[in-house]
């Protein structure tokens, strides 16, 4: 009966307590069972209510403090209730008890009156914080509950805030979503005073953090809450709690890859940071903004807000502002920085930039931060061509995520391992796994950087000779660019259907259209200033011109931009650059 209720559940071969019973989920036979077991202890049965409504678990002390017992009677109860297999001692700290099966517990709970249990709380709840409140300032969720069950609901709601805010300071974020899910639903049976409506608006912005954090940036769940606090926020004002909502709306789009939006709630972060004149609000508008504009395409103007980002950061004063809005703001700055950098045509700068930021990151205590850091790390890595650095930042990213139950940048990760088995010529396994990661990132409602990986494996299936599923996932990748304004890699990918054109065979029509995309890539790459881009472009059409004996153009072209750079000659590109101008 009870495995069907959906009560009980089995986990390594143990069945545990999935949800709180009552005396009607208690079997009959076994519900008065329990209750004659306690009739017959007398006093010890008060006790053991008593008890139960403290929890599964409860101090001797705290026992003491609310029992009405005499000290001798009342270790006289416990010692009977220890003898007739109802309790245990357990002292992880200090001397308690625990009631030896959740099933005995419930019965005893259940047995109070309402207006017994009421009472029963609400001297707990007085007492908590008077003598225990080390154990009430570690866990707010315990006095928070006890609260709720005494009906004091309007007392009970900032201390589930507070024992939300304390789960995501732990990353638990699961956690946190249950207690301030909990503080929403009692504040939605009061009355929407200004001061309830406030208090509903910073509990939402708390629960957007968990939700993202644990279930994707860009879930349905998370989206929904956003929308909530922003309706809220137009009774407010320009304020903080705004611009957070703002900041979280941000990051909602730029997940889900509607970048038209997450550019406009950028720039209404930076509004609102501006009118604050606060280094922190204006550090995560320039976040916000700047990778806004690079994932549109503007990489000067997007470098220019993360630089300015990055000299605002001060990591003493802002790198706890990461648990609030899910990630360090000063890391990610420098580290789509670094990504910047490489389009603009810096790649030594750009890897400097990825090595600083995950130096930065390794500094910080915020798991996601972390796991934020190595997927940019990751990605850095793979427009440098580095395999091995940009699967080890992959692994990284998708044992954190893994650990502390982040799916977003988990998924994030499988994608990028599965980037760096392609390269690695295992073409089959990092098909899969580039699969199975932008499943798992679309299962979260995100489809940022997709056209960019499924540009990739368009690719991986061209040099498997599947070349009719490669084209077609290069329109694939085409179509999303189209649909989300993802214009970073548009460039690359005419560039690579240029490619793909080349691979089938050869014709005097196909060999023109590979001109027109190789020409359309370059003019893209000149427009956005993506001199990396430009360099592959060039090297594309000139492989192709040196195939038609027109050498002396092919060299003119492809020297003229390798020697508009600077620094990386050690990258692949340049590398393979400089042989190309010497077949020349």
């Amino acid at each position: 009966m009870l495995l069907e209720s959906g009560l009980l559940g089995e986990q390594n071969g143990v069945y545990e307590l999935i949800s709180p019973l009552t005396a009607l989920a208690i079997p009959s036979t076994l519900y008065d069972s329990l209750m004659a077991r306690l009739d017959r202890l007398g006093t010890a049965k008060d006790v053991a209510q008593l008890s139960a409504a403290i929890g599964r678990e409860f101090s001797y002390e705290l026992l003491r403090t609310i029992s009405p017992l005499e000290e001798t009677r009342l270790t006289g109860a416990l010692n009977r209730l220890v003898d007739a297999e109802l309790l245990e001692e357990y002292s992880p700290t200090r001397l308690g008890y625990r009631f030896k099966h959740a099933l005995i517990r419930d019965a005893a709970y259940d047995s109070l009156l309402r207006s017994q249990r009421r009472q029963y709380h609400r001297m707990i709840a007085e007492v908590l914080p008077e003598r225990f409140g080390d154990v009430v300032e570690v866990q707010p969720e315990l006095l928070a509950s006890h609260l709720t069950e005494a009906g004091l609901i309007e007392e009970a709601i900032p201390h589930w805030q507070q024992a939300g805010q304390k789960a995501l300071e732990r990353s638990a974020n699961r956690e946190a979503s249950g207690h301030l899910t909990t503080g929403l639903e009692l504040i939605s049976r009061l009355p929407e005073t200004p001061q309830h409506l406030q208090q509903e608006l910073m509990l939402r912005i708390a629960l957007g953090t968990a939700l993202m954090l644990s279930r994707g940036f860009a879930c349905e769940e998370a989206e929904n809450n956003f929308m909530r606090a922003w309706k809220l926020c137009q009774q407010f004002g320009d304020s903080p709690l705004v611009l957070n909502v703002f900041w979280a709306l941000w990051v909602s789009q730029a997940a889900a890859a509607r970048h038209r939006k997450a550019r406009e709630a950028g720039e209404e972060c930076l509004r609102l940071a501006q009118a604050a004149h606060d280094p922190a609000l204006l550090l995560q508008a320039h976040h916000a903004l700047g990778v806004s504009l690079l994932l549109l395409g503007d990489f000067v103007q997007g470098f220019e807000l993360l630089e300015k980002g990055v000299s605002l950061y001060d990591p003493p004063q802002h790198s706890a502002l990461a648990y609030a809005s899910g990630q360090d703001s000063g890391v990610a700055c420098l580290g789509h920085g670094a990504w910047a950098l490489w389009f603009l045509g810096y790649p030594g700068q750009a890897r400097k930039w990825i090595d600083d930021a995950l130096a930065l990151a390794g500094q910080v205590t915020h798991p996601a931060s972390k796991a934020a850091t190595a997927n940019l790390a990751s990605w850095v890595y793979q427009l440098l061509r580095d395999q091995e650095a940009a699967q080890k930042q992959a692994d990284a990213a998708v044992a954190l995520s893994t650990e502390h139950e982040l799916e977003f940048w988990r998924a994030m990760g499988l994608a990028g391992q599965g980037w760096a088995l392609m390269s690695q010529r295992r073409l089959d396994e990092g098909i899969e796994r580039l699969r199975t990661g932008l499943a798992a990132l679309q299962a979260t409602g995100a489809e940022i950087l997709m056209p960019y990986y499924l540009s990739a494996l368009a690719q991986a299936y061209a040099n498997t000779e599947r070349l009719e599923e490669a084209v077609g996932i290069l329109a694939e990748s085409q179509a999303a660019l189209e649909k989300t304004g993802e214009y970073w890699w548009q460039a690359e990918i005419y560039r690579i259907h240029g490619e793909l054109l080349l691979k089938r065979p050869g014709t005097a029509p196909a060999d023109k259209r590979a001109e027109e995309y190789f020409y359309r890539a370059l003019q893209i790459a000149r427009e956005q200033s993506a001199k990396s881009l430009e360099l592959r472009a060039v090297m594309s059409l000139s492989r192709l011109l040196q195939r038609r004996g027109e050498r002396s153009e092919a060299r003119h072209m492809l020297a003229g931009i390798y020697n508009w750079f600077t620094e990386g000659f050690e990258t692949p590109d340049l590398r393979e650059a400089r042989v190309l101008i010497g077949q020349m």
